[in-house]
Formats: C-alpha cells, structure tokens, sequence
C-alpha cells in the first residue's frame, strides 16, 4: 500500500514535469521523502530537450527551474531560465499548484530577439483522463490566458487576448515588419497552437479505455481519432487563429501604404513543413486603405476575401481565391508563381470577374483613374470576365459588358451610354462587337452605332468599315488596328487608323464648339496616326474644305487629351480662302478677295494657344483693288488701333460705304500671352496692316507692336459682334 504522502509527491513531481512539457516518468515515486530535490544535466522526451533542471519539493509547495528548454524540431527558438513556484501542493481534484505562478526568457537560436513572458496558473490538472493547464500570459503591458491540454493528436497550445493594442503585442521581431508602421489600433485573437509533438503513452492509454472520457469531450468506446497519426509519423505541427482588428491606423515610411481606422476580421489555419499551407478568411468591416495609388473606403457591406495558399521551395500556389463585395464586385480565381520571378512565371485561371457599377467603379476604379482625371464620372451597369493566362503572355477569355453607360458630367468631355459588347480577349482568332446607344464627344453627337472587331492574342482590328452620321455629314472609319505590349513591356501601344470626313455642316460644328456660327461644309481625310510615349500623332496632312478654300493640319500631335492640362501642337496652312464668306459668317462687315496664311509652330496647353507664329494676309497673286465694306475696315481698326476710324467720320467719307484696298495682311508671334504684331510695312511708329486703293485711299496701321493676347482676342471677338472697341491710339 502506498504512503498517501508519497502518492501525492508523485502527482505533484508529474505535473511539475508537465508544466516543463514532458510526461510522468515510468520510474515509480512511491518511495520518495517529503523533502525531495531532483536534479538533471539534460531529459529528453517526446521532441523536447531540457537542460540543468533543478526540481525542490517539500511539504508545503515546490520550485522548478530549468537553464535552458528547446524543441528537438525547432532549434532556432530557446525557452531560458525557466521559473516555477508553487507555495501550495495542491489536489488532483482543485488543482495541483494553485496560485503557483512561472515565468521564462524566449530568445531565438541566433539571439537577435528576446522576450521575457511571466504568469500565473489557474488551472493545473492532471490524470490519466485529463491533462489541462490554464495561466495567465503577460508580457510587458500585453495580457492574456494561456491554455495546455493533450489530446490524441499530441499537446496543444490556445492562446487568447482581447482589446489589447498592437504596439503591445508579443515578440515583434517575429511579426511582419508593416505591423511597425501602425500608429493606433487594438486586436484581439484565438491562437490554437499543435505542438506537433506525438501524444505521450498515457494519453494514447487514455483514449483507448472503452468508455473512457474527458471532462471536456466524453469519448465514445472504441474512438476513431478524427485525424489519426500513423505509429511511426509525428503529427503535423499547424496553427489556428481567429483574429479581430479594430480602428487600425498605418502609414509606411515611404507613404505608399496607409491605412485609417481599418476593422477586420480573420480566420484561418497555417501548417509549416517543406510545404507550407495557409487558409485564409477575411471580412472588412470599415476603414480605408491606401496602396499606392489605388484607395478605398469599406463598409457597409462587408468585404469577403478567402484564400487557400501552398508554399513550397519559394513557388507559390493559389489554389482558391475568392473576394465578394455585394453589390460591386465578384472574383474566384486560382494561379501559381515563384517569388524569385513572379512575372516570368505567373499562372492564373480567373473563373469569375464580375464588377457591377456605380459602386465598383466608387470604391475600386475612381482612384486609380483619378491621375488621368477620368473621376467623378457617371457610371452604369456592369462587366463580366472569365479566362486565364500565363506570365508576360495576353490573357486569353470572354469579357462582356451589360448595358454599360460613363457620362463626364463634371468636365463635359465626353458620354457614351448603353454599351453592350461581346468581347474575346486573346483568341487565336476570333470576332468582338460592340454596340452603342449614344457617344458624344465634347458637344458633338456620334449618335448610335455598332462595330466589329477582328481579335488575336494582344491585337483588335476593325472587321469593316465604321460609318457614323455626324452633324450632318459623315464620318468614316476605314481602318483601325490597335497592338497592346505585353504585360510588363515598357513599349506603347500601336495603333494604326485611317478616316475621312464628309460634308459636316459647319454651322453645326461651330454652334457644338460655341465658336460664332456660319455656314459652310467641312471635309478631311486623317490618313494615319499612331501613339506612342503617350502621345498621339497624326501622320500626313488633315485637308479641310471651307469656306471655298482649304485648310491642312499638318505635324499634329495630342497629349493627354482627356488628362490633366491635355497639350497640342501643329502647323497650319491656310489657302485661297473667300474673305466675303468669312467675313460674313463672323460678322466682321464685308471684304472681298482672297485669304492665305499660316499657323507655325502651334502649342496649345488646356485647348488655350501659348505659342504661335501666324501670318493671314490677300495673297500677291490678288492683283487687283477689292472692296472692302465700311464695317469691316471699322473692325480691323478697333483691332490694330489707328486713325481710320475718325477719318470714317468725316463729311466726304460718309458719302462711301464700301472702299478699294490694295493688299491686307497681319502677322502675330505669340510668346508669354503676348503678341509681337507685324503687317505689310514697317516704321519706326507703327505697322501697316491695309493698304487702300483709289480714291478716297485708307491706311490702316498698328501703332501698338506688342499686345496683349487675351485682350486681341476679346476685342476680336467683339468685332465680330459688331461693338466699337479702340486700342492702341498713337
């Protein structure tokens, strides 16, 4: 019969034993004294090593320490100077060790981290039906309950906070190194930690009495373990958490990544080994988030991500990916890469892309395209993508577009609504439409219209010819061939179009562009255009017939035209044209005669003139005298300043009505919104810019050789009106 004392020395030295992580020694302690102390250079057990462990027992409570405890699987992580006080035995039905309390270094193998952990034990049980520690986990100003308990698939850890700050957490030179860009924000979290250590004998023992039970999980007789582990295979170490974030706010150091008042929630597992898995569940409450230059704000609804995720020898696997947000967006996808080459190597197969708008074009696509200022649009309906593809290589899928409307609301640049499009993105070959019900560009309407595309990996080719009514005349699309780079590729994309204008009515086109109105019919022929480093330009020369002349566009180039501060430049060349019917159409009273002149290195910034180099003027081969009407030579007057006008004004000269001129012609070069006038002659006081003919015969001259730019445009424009401005009086 055994000494009731030394039976309970036993169970006390056992679970002391446990606390340390190894199992009770087969050895029987029936014979020990009251006042044992146990001393060993090293045990061994079970995947766990401990070094120098002093163990003192007397009747009234025990002491434990150990140098330095290891994990056989996990060298680079050291468990030092070890403490464990128990003022009271206690019993096997309390409680062994009540109240008693431990503490422990953790250093990594390399020590380049440290953290010191302390306790309190609550619980302390152990029998052959049941083996749990419950205590306390503090560390610094982080808190916690930490949990032990062994089960038929080995020792498990389960450790638990709430409502602490993130700044607090434990072990920081573990955690990723974004948690240090934190600022604010507290978390709480079940971690559930598989030692993936063999269950000890009396465990196995325990599992295979029949009718035998835990007082947490009562175990049928007979029990299948839900995830057996062969006899000569350690389980799987594996990691189960369930986290919540709240009011989480980041920022990088570089202020790439950001994030303010962020709240998530996440569950998942994570097994390490040659082959690490990761499953992931997320939910995303509230907040925003800033990466780079993509920026949303969440909630309400909640954000639903899920991933399932397999490493192995730096290749990476996604064997499902999911993200839903009701409403906006709709993603199942799956792919592989290698992190040491992730472009060259990427796979992906994308089962479901669906984005319902306006809401995903607010929390997904406006920031992105707020840089190329295509924000506060309208957008509705949706898109839908489904398709796959590999590395640099073009995607290859259907993607179709479901009523699909964007007006400009704000700039009023342009609106197309109702677009439905069947689209075969990256087909060895195969046949794209689109359709629309409206497109308006600026004030002019393109009006409905449809169009088919000829598809190839990376390519989009018109099918046939695109014919579209447009203010009355016709625009027509002949060719268009657009090539796309491959993904990664710093090359633009190519393009090749080629069209023609028929007969647009002029008096349209001007009323669209709020110019004055007059009357006439427009032509032209865009022979080529291509785009690259972001700019678009017009090959060969743009012929414009008006007003019975020809204007040609030549050296034409756009950069961002539906961008910030859009930019143009060209060279312009003016030819024959009939200065009655441009006069009459603006206004400007009446002159007979021809018109060239030329526009030379024109910019534009904004669609506003910054530099120029312009000559308009009755070309020489005009031998004879015209008529010019008595308004007319008042307009250019009021333009150039000079003393026509009160010679108009003269008794004889009231007589006239219409007078002969010789010759007219005016020059501006525009630099720093000022324009350096010249005309036909120069002196030293001013500029010639008519020369009359006959009796009575009028000069008109400039006498201001730098003006204002804004301000001639203004007094053009009233003149064109008909009001009497004067400028520049000698």
């Amino acid at each position: 019969m055994r000494h009731p004392a030394t039976s309970k020395s036993r169970r006390i030295l056992s679970t002391l034993l446990l606390l340390v992580g190894l199992t009770a020694p087969s050895t029987p302690l029936w014979a020990l004294p009251l006042a044992v102390q146990f001393f060993a250079e090293s045990i061994e057990r079970d995947g766990l090593r401990l070094e120098q462990v002093n163990v003192q027992l007397v009747e009234q409570g025990v002491s434990v320490t150990v140098k330095q405890a290891s994990l056989v699987a996990r060298k680079d992580i050291l468990f030092n100077d070890l403490q464990m006080q128990c003022p009271e035995w206690g019993d096997e039905t309390a409680g062994w060790c009540p109240a008693g309390s431990w503490q422990v270094l953790v250093q990594s193998g390399a020590a380049d981290w440290q953290q010191n952990l302390r306790g309190q034990l609550s619980t302390a049980l152990w029998s052959d039906q049941k083996r749990h520690l419950v205590s306390s986990f503090v560390a610094k100003e982080f808190a916690a309950s930490l949990q032990y308990a062994e089960s038929t698939t080995g020792p498990e850890l389960r450790l638990e906070w709430k409502n602490q700050a993130l700044a607090n957490l434990p072990f920081p030179a573990l955690m990723p190194a974004q948690l240090g860009w934190a600022k604010a924000g507290r978390s709480s979290a079940v971690l559930i930690v598989n030692l993936g250590l063999a269950p000890s004998n009396d465990a196995q023992a325990a599992s295979a009495k029949p009718g035998s039970k835990t007082a947490a999980n009562p175990t049928p007789a007979n029990p299948t373990p839900a995830n057996p582990t062969p006899a000569n295979q350690a389980p799987a170490m594996s990691l189960n958490y369930d986290l919540d974030l709240k009011d989480i706010s980041l920022d990088s150091p570089e202020g790439r990544f950001a994030a303010e008042g962020l709240s998530l929630q996440a569950k998942g597992q994570y097994k390490p080994g040659s082959t690490q898995k990761f499953n992931i569940t997320a939910k995303f409450l509230s907040g925003e988030l800033l990466a780079d230059s993509f920026y949303t704000a969440f909630g309400p609804p909640v954000v639903l991500l899920s991933a399932q995720l397999e490493l192995t020898a730096g290749q990476l696997n996604v064997k499902q990916l999911k993200l839903s947000d009701e409403g906006a967006l709709q993603l199942q996808a799956s792919g592989s890469l290698s992190l040491q080459e992730p472009m060259d190597t990427l796979k992906y197969k994308v089962q479901q892309l669906q984005m319902k708008f306006p809401q995903a074009y607010e929390r997904y696509l406006e920031p992105v395209l707020a840089s190329r200022t295509l924000d506060k649009l309208t957008v509705t309906g949706g898109f839908n993508w489904a398709g796959s593809g590999s590395g640099s290589e073009f995607p290859s899928g259907t993607l179709a577009f479901e009523d699909l409307s964007v007006v400009d609301h704000s700039r009023n640049r342009f609106a197309f609504t109702g677009m439905s499009a069947h689209v075969e993105v990256g087909a060895s070959q195969g046949l794209s439409d689109f359709s629309w019900r409206g497109l308006l560009l600026g004030r002019i309407n393109l009006g409905v219209g449809k169009v088919e595309l000829t598809t190839a990996p990376g390519l989009f080719e018109l099918a046939q010819p695109l014919n579209l009514a447009v203010l009355g005349g016709e625009f027509v699309v002949d060719e268009f061939r657009l090539e796309l780079p491959p993904a990664g590729s710093e090359a633009e994309p190519v393009v090749n179009f080629n069209a023609s204008l028929n007969a647009m009515d002029m008096e349209q086109l001007t009323e669209a562009l709020g110019w004055p109105t007059f009357a006439g019919k427009i032509s032209g022929q865009i022979p080529g255009a291509s785009f690259d480093q972001g700019v678009l330009s017009v090959d060969g020369l743009l012929s414009f017939e008006a007003f019975d002349g020809q204007i040609q566009l030549s050296d034409l180039r756009i950069e961002r035209p539906f961008g910030v501060l859009p930019s143009l430049a060209a060279d312009l060349q003016i030819d024959n044209l009939d200065l009655h019917k441009l006069t009459q159409a603006f206004s400007f009273g009446n002159i007979a005669g021809r018109l060239d002149g030329y526009v030379r290195d024109l910019r534009m910034l904004d669609w506003s003139p910054v530099s120029f180099d312009a000559w308009v003027g009755t070309p020489e081969r005009q031998g004879d005298s015209r008529q010019i009407s008595r308004q007319a030579v008042n307009s250019l007057t009021s333009i150039g300043g000079g003393g026509a006008t009160a010679a108009l004004t003269g008794p004889l000269m009231r007589m006239f009505s219409n007078f002969s001129y010789r010759r007219i012609g005016m020059g501006c070069k525009l630099e720093n919104y000022v324009c350096s006038i010249r005309g036909l002659e120069d002196n030293d006081e001013s500029v010639l810019i008519m020369e009359g003919s006959g009796i009575p015969k009028l000069m008109i001259q400039v006498f201001n050789r730098r003006m204002d730019f804004p301000q001639l445009m203004a007094n053009l424009a009233a003149a064109s009106a008909g009001e009497d401005i004067r400028i520049g009086d000698p």
